[in-house]
Formats: structure tokens, sequence, C-alpha cells
């Protein structure tokens, strides 16, 4: 058995463990009452109906109900000035009831919420969401808590507990099945187009937590799919979380193996490419020269890698890295780093717009920059937009 299909052995047996404990985790009782998830900080959450009336911290959670069809059961949001969903809550706003806009992520008033008959709040697990003394007091008033990020590694199953706490309505389970049937035909797609290609090593980092993605990673079970190892798995760094920081230790040892970097992968944060452009140029640019330098410049990858020598480093957009875009994200990848053509993909500017039409997102706007590439022939100096989308 090849290293190809003892990946895909691997990955099977990952998804089949994963669903057995989804099951376990998230259900309705047998007296068809009590709803029953375990959120993403760990905790037990009990609900004796479905909700139907929620406030939401951060744009991950209403961009994933919009997609289910539950956005309607939204009174309340906070999610920062960038970010307009249209839904009936802000146009509520907008109207007068100014209070519907939390304004904060950390202590939303709980009288707002009481006022507006709040039966729970849907937040991310620890960052951009409410302090504990907020949810204490929250919890005193009878509202929960429910903390899911839809998005990185716990995507999929925050999906799946959205629709749960929900009541599963045909509506929101029939759209995540279309979904993950996407998905999965992606990824069949993307190997079948890799076949018989001698896949590369990559390591990848995502720029906004300064951190390098180690092979516990959503991330690295997704690219899995189209490259032979994430580079981390030749070091010693622990892999007791999904990310490691790039501190002077993360540095020597990647040194170490320096050799094996034939792709390099950088997310972008959110919103780094919002204002296109000059101004997003910029920022990859400065993203490059902060990770990428010469044997002396104590950088994470140096000018003796690979992936420099091949020009085979790129700054992607940061949707495209994690959360229900990944998977195009994915083909992208794969069809800069080979050169191949990914069968449903040969138009990716169709691709984005059909997927965004048919699941009511619009995180990727019009001229959207979406890859630069950098490396021997492509300094950060010069144009290195490699992609933008075209709605």
């Amino acid at each position: 058995m090849n290293r190809k299909q003892l990946t895909a052995v691997a990955v099977v047996a990952i998804i089949l463990a994963a669903t057995a404990v989804l099951l376990m985790n998230t259900n309705r009782s047998d007296d068809g009452g009590d709803i029953t998830i375990v959120d993403g900080s760990g905790r037990t959450i009990t609900l004796d109906e479905p909700l139907t009336n929620v406030a939401v911290i951060n744009s991950n959670v209403p961009k994933a109900m919009i997609m289910l069809g539950l956005d309607d059961s939204i009174s309340c949001y906070y999610y920062g000035a960038k970010n307009h969903f249209d839904i009936d809550a802000e146009n509520r706003y907008n109207n007068g009831e100014t209070d519907r806009n939390l304004g904060t992520y950390y202590t939303p008033s709980v009288e707002v919420l009481i006022k507006y008959g709040v039966q729970a709040v849907i937040c991310p697990v620890s960052s951009m969401t409410l302090y504990s003394s907020t949810e204490k007091a929250c919890e005193l008033n009878g509202i929960e808590v429910i903390r899911l990020d839809c998005n990185g590694d716990s995507m999929h199953s925050d999906l799946e507990k959205l629709s749960q706490i929900f009541g599963n309505p045909e509506s929101s389970t029939s759209i995540l099945e279309q979904y993950m049937d996407e998905y999965n035909t992606t990824m069949a797609a993307v190997e079948a187009a890799l076949e018989g290609t001698d896949l590369y090593d990559y390591l990848c980092t995502f720029v906004s937590k300064n951190s390098i993605y180690n092979t516990s990673s959503d991330l690295s079970a997704l690219m899995s799919h189209a490259f032979a190892e994430n580079v981390s798995s030749y070091t010693d760094l622990p892999t007791d979380s999904v990310t490691n920081e790039i501190n002077d230790g993360a540095v020597e040892a990647v040194s170490q193996v320096m050799d094996r970097i034939d792709v390099y992968l950088m997310r972008a944060a959110a919103g780094d490419f919002d204002d296109g452009g000059s101004e997003a140029e910029l920022v990859a640019d400065n993203q490059y020269n902060s990770y990428v330098g010469d044997s002396s410049s104590n950088r994470l990858v140096t000018t003796d890698s690979p992936a420099y020598a091949n020009n085979q480093i790129y700054v992607i957009e940061s949707e495209l890295m994690s959360g229900l875009y990944a998977h195009i994200g994915l083909v992208i990848i794969v069809t800069e780093v080979y050169g191949v053509e990914v069968e449903g993909f040969e138009d990716i500017d169709a691709a984005i717009t059909g997927f965004q039409e048919r699941y009511n997102q619009d995180s990727i706007a019009d001229g959207a920059p979406l890859v630069y590439r950098y490396g021997a022939d492509h300094p950060a100096t010069g144009d290195n937009l490699l992609l933008s989308y075209t709605a």
C-alpha cells in the first residue's frame, strides 16, 4: 500500500471516528425532549426545545446560519462594522432599534438580551467572545452561552451542532448534506487530478496568530489530499495544540529541515486584502518579508529552501484556507502549485460565484485578491498578484 493509499485509509478512519463522537455528543433524548451537544469549549449544553431566538457574536456563526437558512432566528448581534449580512436584526437596527447591535464582543448588555427574549448567545470559543463574567450573568438570567467557532478545525462538526440546536429543520439538514457532498466530491477530484504526480512537502503558517499549522490541525488533514507531508512532522514541535507559535525554538526546529520545504503557504489574516490594489499588495509583501529571508535573518523560511528557489511561496486570502471555502482554496492551491486542472473547477471564478449563490455567501467580493506568489524570480518589489476573483 503506497503513501497516498495509507493517507486515504487514515482520513476515512478519522472521519468515522469523528462521526461516532459527534453522534454520541449531539443527540435528542429518547423521549423527544432534550437536545444535547458538547460545544467548542467542551461544555455540555442541554436544551429543552430547539432554539428560535438567539444573539450572535462574531461573523462566522451568522455566515453559517445564513448558509443553513437559520438567520431569521437572530434578534441581536455584534460582529464589527466591516460585516453586513442584511438580516432582519440589522434592518430593525437601521430602523431605530439601535440596541439590537450589541456593540461589543465581550460584554453585550444582558438587559438587551432579556428585552428581546434571547434564548442563547452563540459566540466563538476563545477569541472575540464573551467574558466569563458576562457568560455567568447570561446563565443567571436563563440565557445559554454556546461556544461554536464555525470555522477552522471544528468547521464541519460545528455546522452539524448548529443545525442540531435549532432542531435540525429539513431545510438546514438538506443544505448541510449538499455542502458535505460537494466538499467530498471536491476532495476526490483533487486526488484524481494529482494521480501519478510526485507530491510536494509543504509548510503553512497563519499570519494573524504568528503560528505554524502542525499535523493535528484540520488544515493539515485538508492538505493531505494534495501534499506528501506537513514539514512540521519532521520536527519535534509539540502537537497538543493545532498550531505552534513562531518563536526562536520553532525557527530553529524548522531550520533543521529547510531542505524539505517544497511549498510554503501563508494564510493571510482575515480582512487583510479587503482594500485590494496596491494596499493589499503591500500587506502581502510585508507578510512575505516577515517570514522569509536569507539564512542569517532568523526568518522562519529562508532563501535556501526549495520553495524559494522554485517560486513556490504563496500568501493566500484567509477565507480560502479555512471554513466554508476551504475546499475551493485547496483547488486553487493545487492548480497553482502543480499546474493541473481539477475537474469541475476549470473556471475558478464561476466556481466561487456558484458557491456563493448556492449558500448565500458573499465573503469574497468582486475584484478581491486571492493569491500572491513569491520566490527567487518574484521578490517583494513588483506585481506579485497571481489570482483575483471576478464575479
